[in-house]
């Protein structure tokens, strides 16, 4: 059984490029799912994650002059308050959702700076969703979310106003710094996201000035505050009349409700980093961005990766699947070669969840992937008997 960095030795040695990520995962969840909804793997917990959300209730969260959130945030099962679901004894089956307009909800906990935050939400089919995921929030700047904290933006396609507006629209470093180009599409849209109905995971890294939002493993914007650039912009956006926007400060973590309902938050967890990612020795760092000078991270950071793992590696776990899996490129395209034949049906989908075609064979150990439909982050999943037993992120750049 290969891991992850062997595939990519492998494939480094064949001189292509490659790019590779993800594990099992559950029925419409994000593209790596590790262990129950609103917990811990045994390697995060190692590692140094913890919860900031139960699962159960909003121990830990409150709101403007409240010690608690108001009504207009809810706990219910993944199916949603929109179709008539009641919370879960079971914390793995809950989310939280906004269900009518009010105040936002931030931790209660005001120590968080330096961190690894991972977050996933989802918007809801055929409703207009716009929501945020704020960081470094203090209730004493501005109990408004504009006067302290940046935001990583939440919305579907149906929010016409920003969707295609790549400074606004989801995953952006909202109003400061857009979506790098490679994830835009011609219409100036997210290419990243996933529909509406399935779960996005968000993740946002931050040490002292520097700042990255990732999505669904992809590197999406990354800034540094406080440079000549960064003050410029700060300068010409909605944030200027905050000054203490302008500082490398603690804060709280920040749910918003936008005044859209139905947006879902679950498995909510967080990493403080005393290891600079952007440090020179950092495993994160662009090695070729690095060479010309930049401080970029990498592209490619699953929920697979926890940061600076107690044993030094700072890779990717091995495989979680089965039948194992063994990945080469070339030209022509990406086999994927199984560890067994079965009677495995194969579907390719692009991030968005549109379906591509692939060829494989009945009872075939491999399926190969033309280069033409290979380009691009895609999704690669495994059925057997109607169930989806194993999924894959993968493609050619």
């Amino acid at each position: 059984m290969k891991n992850t960095e062997s595939v990519k030795r492998l494939l480094m040695a064949m001189g292509m490029a490659w790019a590779l990520g993800a594990q099992a995962q559950t029925v419409d969840g994000g593209i790596y799912v590790a262990g129950p909804n609103n917990g811990l793997t045994p390697s995060q917990i190692k590692n140094g994650y913890v919860l900031l959300w139960n699962g159960k209730d909003f121990t830990g969260w409150k709101t403007f002059n409240a010690s608690s959130p108001a009504d207009n945030w809810t706990v219910v099962k993944e199916a949603g308050e929109e179709n008539g679901a009641k919370k879960s004894l079971s914390a793995d089956s809950n989310v939280i959702e906004v269900v009518k307009s009010g105040e936002s909800i931030w931790t209660i906990d005001t120590t968080f700076q330096n961190f690894d935050w991972l977050v996933e939400w989802q918007t809801t089919v055929t409703e207009s969703q716009n929501g945020g995921l704020l960081y470094r929030y203090s209730e004493k700047a501005n109990h408004n979310n504009n006067g302290s904290a940046p935001e990583y933006q939440v919305c579907n396609n149906l929010w016409t106003s920003e969707w295609n507006k790549p400074i606004e629209t989801a995953g952006a470093i909202y109003e400061l710094k857009p979506l790098m180009p490679a994830r835009i599409n011609l219409d100036q849209s997210p290419n990243w996201t996933r529909a509406s109905g399935h779960w996005n995971q968000s993740r946002i890294i931050c040490f002292n000035g520097h700042i990255a939002h990732y999505g669904n493993g992809l590197r999406l914007a990354e800034d540094q505050m406080l440079t000549p650039d960064w003050n410029a912009r700060y300068k010409a956006s909605k944030y200027s009349s905050f000054p203490y926007f302008a500082t490398i400060h603690p804060g709280s973590f920040f749910l918003q409700d936008h005044g859209q309902t139905h947006v879902k938050y679950r498995s909510v967890r967080v990493k403080r980093l005393t290891d600079n990612p952007w440090g020179p020795k950092s495993p994160y760092l662009n090695k070729v961005a690095a060479a010309a000078g930049d401080s970029t991270l990498i592209d490619t950071l699953t929920f697979a990766t926890d940061l600076f793992p107690v044993d030094g590696s700072g890779t990717m776990a091995p495989f979680a699947i089965a039948p194992k899996m063994e990945i080469r490129t070339a030209r022509e395209g990406i086999t994927v070669f199984l560890s067994r034949p079965g009677e495995f049906s194969v579907r390719l989908n692009d991030i968005r969840g549109a379906a591509l075609p692939v060829r494989s064979a009945r009872l075939s150990d491999r399926i190969f992937i033309p280069a033409g439909q290979a380009h691009g982050p895609r999704v690669l999943s495994i059925w057997n008997d109607g169930r989806k037993i194993q999924e894959e992120f993968l493609g050619l750049r």
